[in-house]
């Protein structure tokens, strides 16, 4: 008698031993799969702002440094937005046109969209010569937003053209 409460009690201990094995695997491989998640969700994170700015640098060059297509395009004319006379030379008229023209064509002909932007071209001292109607929404927070300021030439004086896209 004393040897079959032994052996029930090894089989007891073995399936306890069993149990407390597999809840443990178990919370190990949820907190595995918790932390690939996370890490998933960062990496996209990553790669969501690392395309925002290279699209913003990309597209400030062209602007900077492409008169356009056609070179001597109006708000009519555009195919592809381009804002200088010469390169870091920027031609008021084309600066005017592109700060007045509606929002969604913009968009499209500077090849911004997926993203929305904000532009602003300034003296170094702040004062606006020309800028966008859409500023970044105050409660961008949640969104990739992406500012890029370059220097230009604008009427003869040293410009600070800020593009700023957010999505």
């Amino acid at each position: 008698m004393a040897m079959a409460r032994g052996r029930g009690r090894r089989g007891q201990m073995w399936s306890f031993d069993l149990a407390l094995s597999l809840i443990i695997f178990f919370a190990a491989a949820i907190a595995l799969f918790a932390a690939w998640g996370h890490m998933g969700a960062d990496i996209a994170g990553t790669k969501a702002l690392k395309d925002a700015q290279l699209k913003a640098l990309t597209i400030s060059d062209a602007l900077l440094r492409t008169p356009g297509i056609p070179a001597g395009w109006n708000e009519t004319t555009v195919d592809v937005i381009g804002l200088s006379l010469s390169e870091g030379v920027l031609d008021p008229a084309k600066v005017s046109s592109f700060s007045s023209m509606d929002h969604d064509v913009a968009r499209v002909l500077t090849g911004i969209a997926p993203y929305d932007f904000y532009f602003e071209l300034s003296d170094i001292n702040g004062t606006v010569y020309a800028n966008t109607t859409v500023p970044v929404p105050a409660g961008a927070d949640a969104f990739v937003i992406v500012p890029v300021e370059r220097h230009a030439i604008y009427e003869g004086r040293i410009a600070r053209m800020t593009l700023v896209l957010w999505g």
